[in-house]
């Protein structure tokens, strides 16, 4: 079944004037797909994209991890979904060592909010997703384990989105996302930081962090149709950004920086 895909986030760590933090939206039909609920969340309520989301029925929000600009939008949720039926489902105790309850009970409770989770105005179920297969019903979500400072998984809805955030540069990703038709992957480097950081003796965010060719890269080898370098470093300017898009194209000539309020057609 084709789907709207729509950047709601694309920013790593911090929001701008331009990006807010990682959020991305994907109807399809009468379901609603959120990867990651950053502060991009909160553009659920815009009013040109509303109408979009308002018919959904059933909500799925897939949270690559808890960090927080991946996380912060959970406390928007009792406005903008109030009355829906909504699944969260994030990494759980197999895969990082807490379920998605735990994590969300700690950030929506006395000191961080005043309303937990437990407590929020929808029908609301909290799903703990593993690595490999998780089955919903009317559709399944592939995830893998992910190298960051804390565990993140990489995700694939169905033949239709592969999305991996908050990595390095994997070998499994290219399985992931083999053939899809569209693979969203963080290039939180651009070339001239990827090599100062080759250059120091042990350079944490290369643990931590993806860059431009090797995201274009995997693209590449996966044979993906697009790819939407997303988690865009908060110091880089539109300048640097638009010379970044331009060196992963020359490995990857469907590759792109995608910004706040893109949308995509998946066929």
């Amino acid at each position: 079944m084709a789907g709207t895909f729509i950047a709601l986030g694309t920013s790593g760590w911090i929001p701008s004037e331009r990006r807010e933090t990682m959020c991305f939206a994907y109807a399809r039909g009468r379901r609603l797909f959120l990867f990651d609920c950053g502060t991009g969340a909160r553009r659920l309520g815009h009013p040109e994209l509303e109408p979009t989301f308002a018919s959904a029925r059933e909500v799925f929000i897939f949270l690559s991890h808890y960090h927080l600009d991946h996380t912060m939008g959970v406390i928007y949720l009792p406005k903008l979904l109030a009355g829906k039926k909504v699944t969260i489902a994030g990494p759980g105790k197999e895969a990082c060592g807490v379920s998605v309850e735990d994590a969300l009970t700690r950030l929506t409770t006395f000191p961080l909010f005043s309303h937990p989770i437990s407590g929020f105005p929808m029908d609301l179920t909290l799903v703990d997703l593993k690595v490999g297969v998780n089955a919903f019903k009317g559709f399944e979500l592939r995830c893998v384990a992910q190298e960051h400072t804390a565990p993140s998984l990489g995700m694939r809805l169905d033949d239709d989105v592969a999305y991996a955030t908050d990595t390095t540069c994997s070998e499994q990703t290219v399985d992931l996302a083999r053939g899809a038709p569209l693979l969203v992957h963080e290039c939180w480097l651009d070339e001239e930081d990827y090599r100062a950081a080759l250059a120091e003796p042990d350079a944490r965010v290369l643990r931590e962090h993806s860059h431009a060719a090797g995201a274009a890269d995997i693209a590449k080898r996966a044979e993906v149709e697009m790819l939407a370098l997303a988690h865009i470093n908060p110091n880089y300017r539109e300048g640097r950004i638009r010379r970044m898009e331009r060196f992963a194209r020359n490995i990857f000539p469907e590759a792109f920086v995608i910004r706040d309020f893109e949308q995509i057609e998946i066929k």
